[in-house]
């Protein structure tokens, strides 16, 4: 007797057409949300997860509730190995490369720093800054929860564009990564300095994603950011860009000429000179526009 395996097809491909145009690729994963059944209820965000938010008891209201009994406050997917019995705790897939590299004390520290940072100077915290808060106590608590081991940390997804910036991501990967900062972690003026708080923007991360984009030869996409940051120039002083985007921090600072000058002559012009060598080598990339 045989069987023969036939390939269903999968959810999201079935999905996929009536949710075509639906989707907000993941912006607001963060923001509280409410499925409600006959006798029970969820309290959670869209993502999955159940941060400390609520009122009525204060914190402490996400979750799966069977009013009065909460039934799940949270929870840590692992998958085990059967031999040997080694756990592994699944983690977001988002195709981004790691804020640091450290224990995970460092990590739960890193969490920790974070809100002691938004905390920094407030007399009173915004619902902005509460949520925020909420979200880097959960990070805490689940990176606590972690093995004991060194690895690469994502905490609030800051400089983790340097590998595009130096060119050694993989391509097919670092296409994908630079795709989802356009997409998803954009301001006004270019990258936000954390995707997480999506506040801050600065010309040296906006000039770090055009030298980025140039990298891998998309000059159109490099020449977008280089815009940005000319349109922020002498906005607080005469004939200056400010370090921090639009128009505050230092009115004047040297890298802000980095995200201009290195794509342009690195990549639109092409040039590439070997000064042990004695020569320049002409590799031009100039945008479309």
């Amino acid at each position: 007797m045989s069987a023969v395996a036939v390939a269903a097809p999968c959810q999201n491909a079935v999905a996929a057409s009536p949710l075509a145009g639906l989707s907000n690729h993941g912006q607001n994963k963060h923001e509280p949300n409410v499925t409600a059944g006959d006798r029970t209820y969820l309290i959670g965000t869209q993502d999955g997860n159940f941060p400390d938010q609520g009122g009525h008891v204060r914190g402490q209201m996400g979750g799966l509730w069977l009013h009065p009994i909460k039934l799940i406050d949270g929870f840590v997917p692992r998958l085990t190995d059967l031999v040997s019995r080694r756990d592994t705790v699944l983690a977001e897939d988002r195709a981004s490369y790691a804020d640091f590299y450290g224990t995970r004390a460092q990590a739960v520290n890193a969490a920790h720093g974070a809100i002691k940072q938004i905390k920094l100077g407030e007399d009173t915290l915004t619902p902005r800054d509460t949520q925020l808060i909420s979200y880097y106590e959960q990070l805490g608590r689940r990176f606590a929860a972690m093995p004991d081991t060194s690895r690469a940390w994502i905490t609030n997804e800051n400089w983790v564009i340097a590998p595009m910036e130096m060119g050694i991501a993989p391509r097919a990967r670092a296409i994908r990564l630079l795709d989802r900062i356009r997409r998803q972690n954009v301001g006004a003026y270019g990258p936000y300095l954390s995707a997480v708080e999506r506040q801050a923007m600065m010309t040296i991360s906006t000039g770090v994603e055009a030298e980025a984009e140039a990298r891998y030869g998309r000059s159109d996409d490099a020449l977008w950011y280089m815009e940005k940051i000319a349109e922020t120039f002498g906005l607080r002083s005469p004939g200056t860009i400010s370090e921090m985007m639009p128009d505050y921090g230092n009115f004047v600072i040297a890298w802000t000429s980095y995200g201009i000058v290195v794509p342009l002559v690195e990549h639109f012009f092409g040039i590439v000179p070997d000064a042990p060598a004695h020569t320049v080598a002409l590799d031009p990339h100039p945008p479309t526009a």
